[in-house]
């Protein structure tokens, strides 16, 4: 590269892989060349440099990169999940109104469903029960709620399984805080 140089623009090397025995590891150099000019004399400034940081951070960035695709996949994996086991809860719920007494979850378990938990939740503490009738003449939105317990009805679930689902979604809740948090990070050091 140095030899096809113009001699007319400054110049700098790609990063050079330099082994060297008396180091323990690789070294990365760089080189750059400034031409100038003093008294009609063309003179060069070579300059060696030591890019071995250079370079790690440069690797670094690409694993860090692999890294947040392979946690942002995990997390859309346990997103899907959460859906699932988010409706198999308010299917249960709906089911057997009684169950609302064994509920563990707090609103924040509820990431993909709060507004359809928020209404149910309202309205079993208002009258004690799901009453379908009611609940679809008390909504604003007929049709959306209709929907959703049409959905929530066809679910295939086992109300007996009802813990093991609250303490399945409460795990992939924290599962999910915790990839969130180490995502953050991962960008924060990027």
């Amino acid at each position: 590269e140095l030899n096809n140089w113009n001699k007319s623009d400054y110049y700098i090397s790609q990063l050079l892989s330099y082994d060297n025995p008396k180091y323990n590891h690789e070294m990365w150099i760089k080189i750059k060349a400034f031409p100038f000019k003093e008294q009609n004399q063309e003179y060069y400034s070579i300059q060696i440099l030591d890019a071995t940081k250079e370079h790690d951070r440069q690797h670094l960035l690409i694993r860090q990169a692999s890294d947040i695709k392979i946690r942002e996949s995990q997390l859309n994996q346990i997103t899907k999940s959460t859906y699932d086991l988010e409706i198999n809860i308010l299917s249960c719920l709906l089911q057997k109104p009684e169950l609302m007494q064994k509920l563990i979850l707090k609103n924040k378990h509820f990431v993909k469903n709060q507004r359809l938990w928020q209404f149910m939740k309202a309205f079993y503490n208002k009258f004690k029960t799901f009453d379908i009738q009611l609940m679809v003449s008390i909504c604003k939105d007929k049709w959306q709620i209709m929907n959703y317990i049409i959905m929530l009805l066809d679910y295939e679930v086992t109300t007996h399984n009802f813990d093991k689902y609250q303490k399945q979604l409460i795990e992939l809740y924290e599962e999910s805080k915790k990839e969130k948090w180490i995502i953050e990070k991962i960008y924060e050091l990027a």
